[in-house]
């Protein structure tokens, strides 16, 4: 008689080709998150499953999600196209809230540093939001008035107290975050 060993099945995303992919720490451990469109997939690591797709048009986000962080208090924060910025909790994928005024212009990327406790958000043709609030109007803007070379933005990254975000026409801005 041949042995076998149980057999594993395994499954996939219900997004095929994810725009965003992060990972999320939660209470039991660690989540991959896959976003698509208007919905995020969510793969836990401890029990190697998929969570289930939470498609945000069912509360009115029916637009790009373009980026996944998380933040110190452990709150998830996902930036879209058209609705701003959608504050998720982490252990159950639901939306708890948005963050005031953000969706006052697309959202291409956004950036959490560590260091400082800032978001930085990138938002190409209008300018660069830094801040740490609930609430848009608190935070510092920076636009081509106060000195930026340009609005065409590519990329964000950012080490100890300073952004660099990569244009299309003007090479690196750096901003210092104090």
């Amino acid at each position: 008689m041949i042995t076998s060993s149980p057999l594993e099945i395994a499954s996939g995303p219900s997004i095929l080709q994810p725009d965003v992919v992060s990972i999320v720490s939660t209470s039991l451990g660690e989540q991959a998150w896959f976003a698509g469109g208007s919905g995020i997939d969510r793969f836990d690591s401890e029990s190697r499953k998929w969570l289930g797709l939470i498609d945000y048009s069912t509360e009115g986000i029916d637009s790009q999600i373009t980026d996944i962080i998380q933040i110190s208090s452990g709150e998830v924060l996902a930036s879209t196209s058209d609705h701003g910025i959608i504050r998720i909790d982490p252990a159950s994928g639901q939306m708890t809230g948005t963050v005031v005024g953000s969706d006052a212009a697309e959202i291409s990327s956004m950036i959490f540093n560590q260091d400082t406790g800032d978001i930085i958000v990138s938002m190409p043709g209008y300018g660069i939001a830094i801040g740490n609030t609930s609430n848009i109007d608190d935070y510092a803007f920076f636009d081509e008035d106060s000195g930026l070379d340009s609005l065409d933005f590519t990329s964000m990254a950012v080490r100890s107290d300073t952004v660099y975000i990569g244009t299309e026409d003007a090479g690196v801005i750096r901003i210092k975050i104090s």
